[in-house]
């Protein structure tokens, strides 16, 4: 069997990030009713699952998407740091939308950032935390 063209495999590792981020939010949504269900409070609910699901996140995406032997301390150090700081960034992107334009424009922004902010994730998880 041929090996796969280099614009062949860089789709299939987009497909894999894309497959892992589904499987992260349904991980992290399933999670988050059931505990809430069990009487948990959300916003405490809410951090243990996004949590919860980073670290999903990182096991999957280091050994599915970049196809690491062996996944580090120091790539989960930069694994947790950048998700620290794309949390921020969302969370500042929306609550200033929020501010300027009302509610609405922030739930329209919603989706935006986070596809822009996928985007970044895939680019720095390639050149930086899995390089």
């Amino acid at each position: 069997m041929a090996r796969p063209s280099a614009a062949q495999a860089g789709l299939l590792r987009i497909a894999l990030f894309l497959a892992v981020g589904g499987v992260q939010f349904a991980f992290d949504a399933g999670l988050f009713i059931l505990l809430t269900y069990w009487g948990m409070a959300p916003s405490w609910t809410n951090l243990l699952t996004r949590f919860s699901a980073a670290m999903l996140g990182f096991l999957l995406n280091g050994k599915l998407t970049f196809r690491q032997s062996r996944l580090t301390r120091e790539q989960l150090f930069r694994y947790v740091l950048l998700w620290i700081s794309l949390t921020l960034l969302s969370t500042a992107a929306v609550v200033f939308i929020g501010h300027a334009g009302g509610i609405r424009a922030a739930w329209g922004a919603k989706i935006f950032v986070e596809i822009l902010l996928a985007v970044l994730s895939y680019v720095l998880m390639r050149r930086w935390v899995f390089r």
